[in-house]
């Protein structure tokens, strides 16, 4: 074990210093009897409690790091990093990290940083060996890294077809399809992918995801998709480029529906060890199989800026964005423009789970008149809930999730409420 178990001292008062200190010695006393994945989850369970004290993070990063769990052990270093950036062993364990999620870019780069503050030699010669490896390509050319996942969700959807709950429209009594109705729902997922570094600082990626929903009340609406991926990032320094294609394919109600081809472009810049600025842009072309469908067959493409801020224990990102449709046909209703915001929230709550909030608002902007009426819809969507780590089993993740959306239309036909309520299980196999 690299990691070197000296805690740095936290001006703890008197009174409360020998119940953690006890706790914190049975943490060392394990690390240094290889017994990592008992100190894991004994660090874990306190998480909530301790997070954010520099000798707390510095052993629970060192314990996930050493149970084979280096993205724990990165938010770990990283709460520590914030306020101690000069803490040589935390440096080296947060390069270590990286290296083992195969960012071997940023594990150059966080490596680099503890050379600069002339370690002693022991660690000099740990850091330089690293380097070696990345320089020669000894661990990022290999037959890389494969995973799959399943998932496995139900719960309850108000409005699965997202449909008006006004039954006339013009004075036609619309289908009763197309109002809204209430279901239970269960959705599965299985998915695959393989990532393999190329150099020192690109990478590959290829993946592929089937998933299918069945509205119990509603299987008009079911949903099949087949997405199939490929992605090329390139992490110089502190950015990282990504280039990334995916075609996508969908059923309806068993049958054949759309088909989409995207193309995306992302890049990142690490401002800090808790600071991320972001930028992306996104084109679509979509198809419909069905004819009647065919005026909104268009070119959609998007467009954003978003930045993220990493607390001691939460995670806060903001993100705007806009857009266009530009439908195949020239006499289509369906061109419009887009613009919203996105932002999410998330704070951990021990042992890696954590809790989290999401909220969005979209405006569309229509250039064509629809049944006479000009259109323009106002989106709102909101999402809470929490995520439980190894749960119900070691290796698993179980997720409780509601969300709310509504949607106000100046063309009442596309105006619509639906809330769902959903608890998913998945299991990733590497």
């Amino acid at each position: 074990m690299l990691a070197i178990l000296c805690v740095p001292g936290e001006g703890l008062a008197a009174n409360g210093q020998s119940e953690r200190e006890i706790f914190y010695e049975e943490a060392r006393r394990l690390l240094a009897s290889q017994r990592s994945e008992t100190a894991y989850s004994m660090l874990s369970s306190r998480e909530l409690d301790y997070a954010g004290r520099e000798g707390f993070d510095y052993l629970l990063g060192v314990a996930a790091l050493d149970s084979g769990r280096p993205g724990e052990a990165i938010f770990a270093f990283q709460r520590l990093l914030a306020v101690r950036p000069d803490f040589a062993g935390a440096r080296l364990d947060y390069a270590r990290a990286y290296y083992q999620i195969g960012d071997y870019e940023r594990a150059r780069i966080e490596f680099e940083k503890v050379l600069s503050a002339d370690p002693p030699g022991q660690i000099r010669t740990t850091v330089d060996t690293y380097l070696a490896a990345i320089a020669e390509g000894a661990a990022v050319r290999g037959p890389g890294n494969f995973q799959t996942y399943f998932d496995f969700a139900s719960g309850y959807d108000s409005n699965p077809a997202a449909a008006t709950d006004e039954e006339l429209f013009l004075n036609f009594r619309l289908d009763p399809r197309n109002l809204e109705q209430s279901s239970a729902f269960a959705m599965s997922t299985l998915g695959v992918a393989w990532t393999s570094s190329i150099s020192e600082t690109a990478a590959l990626m290829f993946n592929g995801r089937l998933d299918h929903r069945s509205n119990m009340s509603a299987h008009f609406v079911d949903t099949t998709n087949i997405d199939l991926g490929a992605a090329w990032s390139w992490m110089p320094n502190s950015n990282t480029f990504t280039l990334a294609a995916n075609v996508l394919h969908s059923g309806l109600d068993q049958r054949y529906h759309r088909r989409d081809l995207g193309l995306t472009a992302a890049w990142s810049y690490q401002l800090s060890d808790t600071w991320q600025l972001n930028a992306f842009g996104r084109a679509v072309n979509v198809t419909f199989d069905d004819e009647a469908l065919a005026v909104r067959d268009s070119l959609q493409a998007m467009g954003g800026l978003g930045l993220a801020v990493r607390g001691t224990s939460s995670e806060l990102s903001l993100s705007l964005f806009a857009g266009q449709d530009d439908p195949d046909q020239d006499t289509s209703p369906y061109t419009s423009d887009t613009e919203g915001l996105s932002l999410g929230y998330k704070q951990l709550i021990g042992g890696g789970s954590h809790f989290f909030l999401e909220a969005s608002y979209i405006e569309a902007d229509f250039d064509e008149p629809f049944f006479g009426f000009e259109r323009t819809d106002d989106t709102v969507t909101a999402s809470v809930g929490f995520v439980l780590a190894n749960f119900p089993a070691p290796r698993w993740q179980s997720t409780m999730r509601f969300s709310s959306t509504q949607k106000d239309s100046t063309v009442m036909l596309y105006q619509f409420d639906r809330h769902e309520l959903s608890l998913s299980f998945r299991r990733v196999f590497q």
